[in-house]
């Protein structure tokens, strides 16, 4: 088993946090992983853009949270 079939596999909860998770690649992966029953955590810099990414992914069924992310963010 690969250590990426061991992670979709496992018992424990599944989380991913996406930065970039309003467009692109980020927002791509974060769709898959959502539709995959795991809870998506979108980073963005830009709120509104992370909002809107937010609704996005909601309304195909996923499981979401958002979060603020890049430069000039505090540390959590």
């Amino acid at each position: 088993m690969t250590d990426s079939e061991e992670i979709m596999t496992g018992s424990g909860p599944r989380i991913a946090l996406i930065t970039g998770a309003n467009k692109g690649l980020g927002a791509e992966t974060a769709r898959r992983l959502g539709k995959l029953g795991l809870t998506v955590i979108v980073g963005a810099r830009n709120p509104q853009r992370g909002q809107a990414a937010s609704k996005e992914l909601r309304a195909s069924g996923a499981d979401v949270r958002i979060t603020r992310s890049g430069s000039g963010c505090p540390a959590v």
